[in-house]
């Protein structure tokens, strides 16, 4: 009950957001939107820690996150409340080939199918690495800025992504806090650190 609780507080509040305040004319928003997005892209090793919330149909989950990414190589580690549900997923994004850890036990296959089947749910990380950082990835169908040329919303895929505070890092600035949905699965992310390696 406890842990179904707290995944209501950190999934509240998941109406979209205001429109964005007004900030730079549009020439200037492009240009400094540009010079953001390669900035953040060219970001390839990165890791971050916090905490995040993950609810769809049938089930949730909610507690720390750390997700390290070197190039296409990653590793995420995801842990329920008390560290309990300890979960460590690494492999390669371009390959979309990972090793799952979880309740003692190895598996090894398409990273998707890993998540589905322990998780009841599929992430598509090779996408969701991109969205976390606050740029979109190819085909992105809509991108709406806030005040500072940075993104306040995409739209890419099916997902509905929204970002808060950016106050956590120096240039190139990285969200604090994302908010995203698709179909019937909706998350946060509160971002404690993010770390350039």
């Amino acid at each position: 009950v406890r842990a179904a609780a707290a995944a209501a507080v950190l999934l509240a509040g998941c109406a979209p957001l205001a429109p964005p305040p007004a900030g730079l004319d549009a020439a200037a928003e492009a240009a400094q939107w540009q010079t953001h997005r390669r900035q953040v892209a060219a970001l390839e090793h990165w890791r971050l820690q916090g905490r995040f919330g993950l609810a769809w149909r049938g089930g949730q989950l909610q507690g720390g996150i750390e997700w390290r990414q070197a190039g296409s190589a990653f590793e995420l580690a995801m842990r329920g409340p008390f560290g309990a549900s300890a979960l460590r997923l690494r492999g390669d994004l371009q390959t979309g080939r990972g090793v799952l850890e979880a309740d003692g036990r190895t598996a090894e296959g398409p990273l998707e199918a890993l998540l589905d089947e322990h998780l009841g749910v599929a992430l598509p990380l090779a996408e969701l690495a991109v969205l976390v950082r606050g740029i979109p990835g190819a085909g992105a169908g809509e991108v709406v800025f806030d005040g500072a040329a940075r993104a306040a919303r995409i739209e890419q895929g099916g997902w509905q992504v929204e970002y808060r505070d950016y106050s956590c890092c120096a240039a190139p600035a990285l969200p604090g806090r994302v908010r995203f949905a698709r179909h019937s699965v909706r998350g946060t992310l509160a971002v404690r650190e993010w770390r350039r390696e």
